[in-house]
């Protein structure tokens, strides 16, 4: 369903907070109901926006329990689909995968990338850059509540790499993140061959992230050790590209100025 609101609509922003802040003793379903019925809908539609709220965000099943007994997983979903269930042309949403597993965050950015395709406007506030990768069209970076850089990522990382001087070496290596079973064995073969500046683990030791100063002879290698070393890679991508090292070079330079 999507409402056709009027000029005197009552608001055409949805907002997603990042703390909870729900009236007690409220089921997800009464919270979009009510909700609803004060943008004025009637108890029909208001009825029908809430259910479609809900599934939206796979929560029809819980629907009619308390929200005081959902998960916190379940509870950054209904602030999701509170904050989607007007239809609003405006979506603010502060740390808005904050808490949800890797299925329910993948749901929530379909859902997001659906409403910016339908030409709404959609501000994520995070800490957490790597989520942005695939979904921001313009960041905004601030450090330490000043305004440090904002546009295109790709255009952001183009300015840094023009404010160099003709003679300046590389700010930095070229990062390149590795998914590998066998992380450890792979770093130390780049290692012996003097093809990484450093290369740090993951957590779950099952990928690193190096750094080198030789791309080409870096990938040349890696699908040498691929076949002599029988290493089963699952992903090779330039870490370089990502929200989080923009920011990164943007602070570095930033600070050094």
């Amino acid at each position: 369903m999507r409402t056709a609101w009027s000029a005197s609509s009552p608001s055409r922003i949805g907002y997603c907070p990042q703390v909870d802040g729900f009236p007690p003793g409220m089921t997800g379903r009464g919270l979009l109901t009510a909700f609803l019925k004060v943008h004025g809908l009637d108890a029909a539609e208001a009825d029908e926006g809430a259910a479609t709220a809900l599934e939206r965000l796979q929560l029809g099943s819980v629907a009619d329990r308390r929200i005081a007994t959902y998960s916190k997983g379940m509870r950054q979903r209904i602030k999701l689909a509170w904050a989607i269930s007007h239809e609003p042309e405006v979506l603010i949403l502060d740390e808005p995968l904050n808490g949800l597993d890797p299925e329910a965050r993948a749901l929530a950015m379909a859902l997001l990338r659906g409403f910016a395709d339908a030409g709404a406007h959609v501000l994520i506030s995070t800490h957490i850059l790597h989520e942005l990768d695939d979904a921001a069209d313009r960041v905004v970076f601030l450090d330490a509540g000043y305004l440090a850089a904002a546009g295109e990522v790709a255009g952001i990382r183009d300015a840094l790499a023009g404010g160099q001087a003709p003679d300046a070496q590389p700010r930095q290596a070229m990062q390149v993140r590795v998914r590998c079973q066998d992380a450890p064995k792979l770093a130390a073969r780049l290692f012996d061959q003097d093809l990484v500046r450093f290369a740090t683990l993951e957590e779950d030791r099952a990928g690193l992230l190096a750094a080198t100063d030789d791309a080409d002879a870096f990938f040349l290698a890696l699908n040498d050790l691929v076949r002599t070393e029988r290493l089963a890679i699952e992903g090779v991508e330039p870490a370089d590209e990502s929200v989080q090292a923009v920011f990164e070079a943007v602070i570095e330079q930033g600070r050094g100025a």
